[in-house]
């Protein structure tokens, strides 16, 4: 019996980012009015392509 070919998942290496720096987050107000910057965005797309937007978020994309 031959054993199945198993892929070894690597993580990329992301110590030099910088993901939080102690500084105090927004608040009530300002997360509304983000919400109220995107919501437009959504409502109009008419597109059958996929998408996605937000607002004061750190984004990490990889292929595959």
């Amino acid at each position: 019996m031959t054993q199945p070919f198993i892929k070894e998942i690597v993580a990329p290496d992301i110590s030099h980012i910088v993901t939080e720096d102690d500084t105090p987050v927004d608040n009530f107000q300002s997360a509304k009015q983000q919400r109220l910057l995107i919501e437009p965005l959504y409502a109009s797309w008419s597109q059958t392509l996929p998408f996605i937007t937000d607002a004061n978020v750190g984004l990490f994309y990889a292929l595959k």
